[in-house]
C-alpha cells in the first residue's frame, strides 16, 4: 500500500525550517509553513484561514502542538514577475528573490499594527519589511506543489494568483 501524500504526525517543536504542515485551529485545519527566526524560535506562516480573506500571516504556535507534516518535499513555482519594491513591501504573499535568499512578505497574525515582515523560505531569517530590499525581482503569483517520486504523483497544495490564495482543501485544485 502507498499513501499519497506522505505525511508524518509530530510536535511543532520537531519541525524543521521550511516544512509544509497542517494543524488544527478549533474546527479548521490550516495549511502553513514552519519558519524559524535566527535565534531558532519556530513560528508558523499561516497560508490562509478558512472563511477569511487574510492570508500569509506569521503567528506564534505552541511548541507542543501536534501537526501533520508533508516535510520539505515541496516545490515553489514562481510566476507573474514585477519590479516595484513598494508592492513587495505592502502586499502579503509576494515572493522576492534576493542575493540573501527567497523571501515572502507576511503580516503579523492578529496584530493591531499594519506591519509587514519578510520571511526567508530557505534559511532562518525574519526581518522588518520597511525598505529592506533593493532587488527588483518580485513575484505576485506562485504555486506550492508536492511531488512523491515513489508514487510518481504531484499534488498542488496552494496557489496564489494576484491577490487571492487558494488551498487544495478548497476543492479548486486538482491532482495530476
Amino acid at each position: 500500500m502507498k499513501i499519497f501524500p506522505k505525511m508524518v504526525v509530530k510536535r511543532f517543536l520537531d519541525c524543521a525550517h521550511g516544512e509544509f504542515i497542517y494543524f488544527s485551529s478549533g474546527v479548521h485545519i490550516l495549511s502553513a509553513i514552519c519558519l524559524h527566526e535566527e535565534n531558532g524560535r519556530p513560528k508558523v506562516l499561516i497560508l490562509a484561514e478558512n472563511g477569511s480573506k487574510d492570508f500569509c500571516a506569521l503567528a506564534p504556535i505552541s511548541k507542543d502542538m501536534e501537526v501533520q507534516s508533508i516535510g520539505l518535499n515541496w516545490i515553489l513555482r514562481l510566476s507573474d514577475p514585477f519590479s516595484d519594491p513598494h508592492i513587495a513591501e505592502n502586499e502579503e504573499g509576494v515572493v522576492s528573490s534576493t542575493d540573501k535568499g527567497t523571501y515572502i512578505t507576511v503580516k503579523e497574525y492578529r496584530s493591531n499594527e499594519d506591519r509587514r515582515l519578510f520571511c526567508c523560505l530557505e534559511n532562518p531569517d525574519i526581518v522588518n519589511a520597511d525598505g529592506y530590499f533593493e532587488t527588483r525581482f518580485h513575484f505576485r503569483s506562485w504555486t506550492i506543489e508536492y511531488y512523491d517520486s515513489e508514487c510518481r504523483r504531484r499534488r498542488t497544495l496552494a496557489v496564489k494568483s494576484d491577490r487571492r490564495l487558494a488551498l487544495a482543501s478548497e476543492g479548486e485544485i486538482n491532482e495530476d
